[in-house]
C-alpha cells in the first residue's frame, strides 16, 4: 500500500491517522446532523402530505356539499316543472272542456241557423200523423189566412195546411189573402168567442201539433163579429159566407 500518501513516514502515518480519526469524528458528527436533518424533511413531508391530504379532503367535502346542494335544487326544479305541468294539464282539459261547450253552441248555433233559413214545411209523416188526429173531430169549419207579405215559405206551408185539412174532413174553403193589416210572425190558432167543446179540441189539438212540427204557433181568441168585420175589409167581399167558429193565420217566418 505505498501508493497511499505518508505511508512510509512515522509522522506522516501520526498525522494522516490523526486526519481520519477527526474525519471519522467529523463524518460522525456530520451523520448525526443529517439524519436530524434527514428526521426534519421527514416529519415536514408528513405535514405537507397532511396539509394537501385535508385540502384534498375539504375540496371534496365542498365538491358533495355543492353536488347535494345542486341535486337538492335539481329536485326542487322537478317538483315546480311537475307542479307547472300538472297546472298545465289542468288548464288544458278546462281549455279542451271550454272548446268542446265552444263547438257545441257553435253545431247549435249553426243548426239553429239552419233552422232560421229554412223554410217551414209539413212533412208527409207529419202530415199523415196530423190527418189521422184531427179526423177524430168532427164537423171543424176552418178558414186559413196569410197575413199581408208574409215569407216566401208561408204561401206553400198555407196551402199544404189546407190539403191536411181537408185530408181531415174539415170544412175548409180555401187560402185567403189579407191585403192590408198589421204584419205578423208565426202561425195564430183562433177561435170564435165562447167556442163549443169540439170546436175548442180542434184548435188545441192543431195548436199542439203544430209547435210540436217546430211551426211556432200561438192560440189568440180574437174572432169576435167586430175582427170578422175588420178582417173581411182586408180579406175581400163574401169571405166570410158564413164566418168559419176556427181561423188559421199565417204570418211571416218567426
Amino acid at each position: 500500500m505505498s501508493w497511499w500518501p505518508g505511508w512510509e513516514s512515522i509522522a506522516s502515518t501520526t498525522w494522516w491517522s490523526n486526519f481520519y480519526f477527526w474525519a471519522s469524528i467529523i463524518a460522525l458528527i456530520s451523520l448525526g446532523i443529517f439524519e436530524v436533518i434527514s428526521h426534519r424533511y421527514s416529519e415536514r413531508k408528513d405535514e405537507l402530505v397532511a396539509v394537501e391530504q385535508a385540502g384534498v379532503q375539504r375540496r371534496h367535502d365542498e365538491d358533495m356539499t355543492r353536488v347535494q346542494h345542486d341535486a337538492a335544487q335539481a329536485v326542487e326544479r322537478a317538483a315546480t316543472l311537475e307542479k307547472d305541468a300538472a297546472t298545465a294539464r289542468v288548464l288544458i282539459a278546462d281549455a279542451n272542456v271550454r272548446a268542446a261547450e265552444a263547438t257545441q253552441k257553435a253545431a247549435e248555433a249553426q243548426l239553429a241557423l239552419e233552422q232560421f233559413k229554412a223554410p217551414r214545411w209539413i212533412s208527409d209523416a207529419h202530415r199523415d200523423v196530423l190527418v189521422q188526429l184531427l179526423k177524430k173531430i168532427k164537423d171543424v169549419s176552418v178558414d186559413v189566412f196569410l197575413i199581408h207579405a208574409p215569407t216566401s215559405d208561408a204561401a206553400p206551408l198555407a196551402g199544404r195546411l189546407l190539403s191536411i185539412l181537408q185530408a181531415a174532413e174539415w170544412r175548409a174553403n180555401g187560402v185567403f189573402n189579407l191585403m192590408g193589416g198589421p204584419m205578423g210572425a208565426g202561425i195564430m190558432i183562433a177561435t170564435r168567442q165562447n167556442p163549443s167543446h169540439d170546436d175548442q179540441m180542434a184548435a188545441t189539438a192543431l195548436l199542439s201539433e203544430l209547435n210540436a212540427m217546430g211551426l211556432s204557433a200561438a192560440p189568440d181568441n180574437i174572432v169576435t163579429d167586430s175582427a170578422v168585420a175588420v178582417l173581411g175589409a182586408f180579406a175581400g167581399p163574401n169571405v166570410f159566407n158564413p164566418p168559419a167558429n176556427l181561423w188559421i193565420i199565417i204570418g211571416s217566418k218567426p
